[in-house]
């Protein structure tokens, strides 16, 4: 299992830009689901953001932390045995299963290993 990304949610992108802007953040990616969630992507060094905003919400602050496995099925029950209660379990559009669960009150997001991120 490898670190992938820390998720935050934020009220615009001016708030991304800023952060990028302070901390030489470069921007390598961005997505919007054409339901109201988009989000952009930064590198920090070796590190990712994904800072995601939500129309209609305003929630700032950390949103998950990601972490990409081989065996999906497996760290999931590792975790709910350890407590973790499941949220979501889907594939997204490239194929790519994703399962999200909170464990001692963090959200965090398990996404199936693939070649490229």
């Amino acid at each position: 299992m490898r670190f992938v990304h820390l998720a935050v949610s934020c009220g615009d992108f001016k708030e991304a830009e800023t952060f990028a802007s302070l901390f030489s953040g470069e921007e390598v990616a961005s997505w919007d689901n054409g339901q109201g969630l988009a989000a952009r992507l930064y590198k920090f060094g070796e590190t990712v953001f994904e800072f995601l905003r939500r129309e209609g919400k305003k929630g700032e602050g950390l949103h998950h932390i990601a972490f990409e496995t081989e065996d999906v099925s497996g760290a999931v029950q590792a975790l709910q045995e350890r407590g973790a209660q499941l949220e979501q379990d889907f594939v997204n559009n490239r194929g790519q299963r994703i399962v999200f669960v909170t464990w001692n009150g963090t959200r965090i997001e398990l996404l199936e290993e693939r070649e490229e991120i």
